[in-house]
């Protein structure tokens, strides 16, 4: 399943519901009414050519292309490259730019000579495009860093151990990017997941789930900060939860899963941490309080109310015990 195809998925992901439990106007805007605007990001863009590059390489020659000269940036830019490029289309290359840019105050050969200019610049992108324009742009440059931080993973001990023994092992099934759909039926809500790489053991009834990060954490003691500023704890307990599920339906009998996160510094020297597991305590304190949102997001989903929870109540603020005083006198430059 591509990205493309399983964002396109109408149902309720890991992501959704840690911004349901964040903040449920958000979820309600984002993900209800579709009005909150994905932005691409460098750092983005640099970790999806990484997945690619580290789970299915195979696929970067489809995916991706090189192009050196100058791309389109500006919404303007961006606007009359899709105007001009559009097939029967009658609008001439002044009414591009016209319906591209502010021509207030301008004269029919000044919109033509800009319209010209902006042609000339962004003619080789928009050659390119023609023959590419399935693939995503990226530089050298991009590649080069990604290589780079693909091979220092794949070089790590806990990997070579536990990611690459699974790949080579010959019983093992592998599943990369695999992409989940499924139905809750206890909620009768449909579910989603994407795991970066599944290894599944058919002699052992077991699972192992792999999924790679980019941090900011130095050390593994402080990449559980990570764990629960990003939910990451939430997302190991949601995918371990259906992927359970997924086996008895698949299988017909019950696997273990293993869920493993391979977090990797996204700054030079780009080391890989470790490979971290959850313990069963986590996953299941984790359950708890992914379980309890999504019964909350179904009753919302239900009533159509999407308000965020007094953040005190009355009665809470009738109890609190504040330390008064009868004055206070500030020191100068206090």
């Amino acid at each position: 399943m591509t990205d493309k195809e399983y964002f396109a998925l109408d149902a309720i992901s890991q992501s959704s519901l840690k911004c349901f439990i964040e903040n449920r106007k958000a979820y309600e805007y984002n993900y209800l009414y579709k009005l909150g605007e994905n932005k691409s990001t460098k750092a983005m863009d640099l970790g999806t050519l990484i997945h690619c590059l580290l789970f299915e390489p195979g696929e970067f020659d489809n995916r991706y292309a090189h192009f050196s000269g100058l791309v389109p940036s500006s919404a303007n830019q961006k606007k009359f490259v899709e105007l001009y490029c559009k097939e029967n289309s009658n609008l001439t290359l002044a009414d591009c730019y016209a319906n591209s840019y502010s021509t207030k105050g301008m004269k029919d050969y000044q919109i033509v000579q800009k319209a010209e200019e902006l042609l000339n610049e962004l003619n080789d992108f928009m050659c390119f495009n023609e023959r590419h324009g399935h693939k995503e742009i990226i530089t050298s440059e991009m590649e080069i860093q990604a290589r780079r931080m693909v091979d220092i993973v794949l070089n790590h001990h806990g990997v070579g151990k536990t990611l690459v023994a699974g790949r080579n092992n010959p019983k093992f099934t592998i599943l990369k990017e695999f992409g989940l759909w499924m139905l809750d039926i206890r909620f009768s809500r449909s579910v989603k997941l994407k795991i970066d790489e599944l290894h599944i053991d058919m002699d052992n009834n077991i699972i192992y789930a792999y999924d790679y990060k980019t941090t900011r954490s130095q050390n593994t003691d402080a990449f559980k900060g990570s764990v629960r500023y990003y939910g990451y704890d939430i997302q190991e307990s949601f995918y371990s939860h259906y992927l359970s599920e997924w086996a008895i339906g698949e299988y017909g009998m019950t696997f273990k899963v293993i869920f493993r996160f391979i977090p990797q510094l996204n700054v030079a020297p780009f080391n890989v941490l470790d490979v971290v597991e959850f313990d069963a305590d986590d996953r299941e304190k984790a359950y708890l309080r992914w379980n309890d949102a999504l019964e909350q997001l179904d009753q919302c989903l239900r009533t159509g109310r999407f308000d965020n929870p007094a953040a005190y109540t009355e009665e809470g603020v009738n109890h609190m015990k504040l330390n008064t005083y009868d004055s206070v006198v500030l020191a100068d430059g206090f």
